[in-house]
């Protein structure tokens, strides 16, 4: 405390007792009492008052100018073609950062010493740390996500069990849109320690499709049916060049593959087409598709 608030003190507290002297002599106790409140209050107005309203003005405009840096940064983000991912978690840290500084210039305009809100506001963090350590974890592979680039907003990923497009990259947790137009949270702690599959992130897809034949069917005549249907599809790609095998043989039936590239946008509309038109054209080739089944024989038991 400076010398001209004790000075102000020494004055206001002498005056008091000059009140206190005159109205102890009348013996009017409530006279005292307001007198004293209406002192002590009128003391603390003219000292503390302009500070508070100070403070007050500042917080207001600090929690203000918070919202409007987060929101420059984000058209700043996106005239300067800074990737997507990026701009929730900067506008985030814009955000807290300048909170945290209006909060430290409030309290030095209240007058509290910068190394006292320094230690409260470790000790806070300290505190804080310990309660929500789940949290940090989140947050930490949040960072660790905008900076590695295993998906980017716009990618479809599958993780968990689940799948969807990726909408935004918080820096707690993720949101997905799923192909029914569900919304997807999922923790970001968890998009970093389980196994994660980014379908989009490459130009280019193989498609992989098995068919079951049964035994007696014409190896020569599948593959070459498979190979036609893959070379005259206009989705389909040539380079790398389509391909018809035989994968393996199983007790009722062969397993022939056929594997085609395509634009990654393309994937799902080309393995709907391609499985329609297979089922087509073995219709029309008379190719059995074969399926689990049990064959029965009757032994004649006078033969044996």
């Amino acid at each position: 405390m400076d010398l001209v608030a004790i000075g102000s003190m020494i004055r206001y507290t002498e005056r008091i007792q000059g009140i206190t002297l005159i109205l102890s002599k009348r013996k009017d106790v409530s006279a005292l009492d307001n007198a004293f409140n209406n002192e002590w209050l009128l003391y603390l107005l003219q000292t503390y008052g302009p500070k508070i309203l100070a403070a007050l003005v500042v917080l207001i405009l600090g929690l203000w100018l918070s919202k409007l840096l987060g929101s420059l940064t984000v058209k700043v983000l996106k005239k300067g073609n800074i990737e997507p991912s990026l701009h929730a978690f900067i506008r985030s840290f814009v955000s807290i950062s300048t909170k945290i500084v209006v909060i430290v210039t409030v309290g030095s305009i209240l007058g509290l010493p910068m190394g006292t809100m320094i230690a409260a506001l470790g000790a806070a963090g300290a505190a804080i740390a310990l309660a929500v350590k789940d949290s940090l974890a989140n947050v930490a592979s949040g960072i660790l996500i905008l900076f590695t680039h295993p998906f980017r907003v716009g990618d479809y990923v599958e993780v968990e069990g689940s799948a969807g497009t990726v909408q935004e990259i918080q820096l707690l947790y993720t949101t997905f849109l799923t192909v029914d137009n569900r919304k997807l949270v999922i923790p970001n702690s968890h998009l970093t320690s389980d196994k994660l599959v980014n379908t989009t992130c490459e130009a280019t897809r193989r498609l992989d499709l098995a068919f079951l034949v049964g035994l007696d069917s014409d190896i020569d005549q599948v593959k070459s049916v498979l190979m036609e249907l893959m070379t005259s599809h206009p989705l389909a790609l040539q380079d790398p060049e389509p391909s018809a095998y035989v994968y393996e043989y199983t007790s009722s039936a062969i397993n022939i593959t056929m594997r085609v590239w395509t634009k990654t946008e393309d994937y799902w509309d080309l393995t709907y087409s391609m499985l329609e038109q297979v089922k087509h054209r073995f219709d029309e080739e008379k190719i059995r598709l074969s399926h689990d089944q049990l064959d029965v024989h009757v032994m004649d038991s006078k033969h044996g």
